[in-house]
């Protein structure tokens, strides 16, 4: 099978969970045949190597970024996010890579706010929708946060990707992360067939933090959080843990006490705020995660606002890194293994307790069998398997 994969962001490595889920699905898709990607930095080509590895290769490479050209496909996405984040450049990439690469055999369209695109490709081409979250949602929480002129822009955003999901939604299967997304859809009356595949993890090879744990390498007072850190619900979530006086006294308790922010696109303003706190510092733009998930002794997920599941709590237990959310933070994740994420209300007093009981009392490496519990239901080959009842139906 020759598949068409239509994203807004794409790379390896994967940079942020949403990029994570979108190459594990791209991979998944190469298992069963060769996979065309387009999205705005070019179009990219995901096969399989004779070891059984995807091997992603550049294709192509987007033409430069040019404003009115973007600015003038609001009518064609009819949305604001996606001229602002794909432009022009993926709308030229699709175009060519169709005259050029097609026919295809299926397409995936990857994001609400592009699901638009799938009214560009060829009549009878089966075509699935994908989604991270519940897009419109994710966009009316937004805007309650926002203030400015950027609460009006959320709010009509919101709209416009409700329309999305009503519309392009309603004449084509679409997948979800979690069930209840799969629940708010169904009630709210869009998207004419749903079906859930999980968010998932690939474990690394190796001993990991086990190996690290017998050398003495993992620091006894290092938080850990990781994600993109121009994604706001992110930028919000640390900023409210490290404003709080709960934060400040915990600090001021445990002097060697330090929370690592790791990812990447931070705003220098972020940053700034974020070293000027006691007890924190900014890891901008790593070349991988693994050597802060095998040192840190605790990770966090400090998160107020979000939709769909969250992938930084998977590869913390994957890497049997225990970890302390909030609820919100654990959204959309059932199923885990007792004790591997400590979950508290939104409230900074309690989850700062939680991570002085975690430190002091918490193992410093999860068991392996909870990581074998988790991967039982999270790993990525499980987790993303209901697609294939969807492309068969095709």
């Amino acid at each position: 099978m020759r598949t068409l994969l239509v994203t807004k962001e794409f790379g390896v490595p994967a940079t942020s969970g949403g990029m994570l889920r979108t190459l594990a699905m791209a991979t998944w898709l190469a298992r069963r045949g060769p996979v065309v990607v387009v999205h705005p930095d070019g179009v990219s080509g995901v096969r399989m190597d004779e070891g059984g590895e995807a091997l992603v290769e550049r294709l192509r490479a987007a033409p430069p970024r040019s404003l009115v050209r973007d600015a003038l496909t609001v009518g064609v996405y009819r949305s604001i996010g996606a001229p602002r984040t794909c432009g022009a450049g993926l709308l030229r990439g699709l175009t060519e890579t169709l005259d050029a690469l097609g026919p295809f055999d299926a397409a995936v369209v990857d994001h609400t706010c592009l699901f638009a695109v799938a009214d560009r490709l060829p009549a009878g081409l089966p075509v699935v929708l994908s989604t991270h979250n519940v897009e419109s949602d994710l966009m009316a929480q937004r805007a309650a946060a926002e203030s400015g002129w950027q609460k009006p822009a959320a709010a009509v955003e919101s709209r416009l990707l409700r329309r999305l999901e009503t519309g392009v939604g309603s004449r084509h299967a679409t997948v979800v992360c979690t069930q209840a997304d799969a629940e708010a859809v169904a009630r709210d009356g869009g998207l004419a067939e749903v079906v859930v595949a999980r968010n998932g993890v690939t474990v690394p090879a190796g001993p990991g933090r086990a190996q690290a744990q017998e050398e003495g390498r993992i620091a006894a007072e290092e938080l850990l959080f990781t994600g993109a850190l121009d994604w706001r619900p992110n930028v919000n979530g640390i900023l409210w843990l490290l404003r709080s006086q709960a934060w400040r006294d915990l600090v001021a308790e445990r002097p060697g006490l330090v929370l690592t922010v790791a990812g990447r696109n931070p705003s220098p303003e972020f940053r700034a705020e974020v070293e000027a706190a006691p007890g924190a510092r900014v890891e901008a733009d790593v070349p991988s995660m693994r050597p802060l998930l095998e040192r840190a002794r605790l990770g966090v997920a400090p998160l107020l606002e979000g939709g769909g599941s969250r992938i930084k709590l998977l590869e913390y237990v994957g890497h049997g890194l225990p970890s302390v959310s909030t609820y919100v933070g654990a959204s959309g994740l059932d199923g885990l293994p007792d004790g591997a994420v400590v979950q508290t209300p939104e409230d900074a007093q309690a989850f700062c307790d939680a991570v002085r009981v975690a430190l002091d009392e918490g193992p410093a490496v999860l068991p392996q069998a909870s990581v074998d519990a988790m991967l039982e239901i999270y790993g990525w080959d499980r987790a993303l398997a209901p697609i294939q009842r969807l492309l068969l139906a095709r």
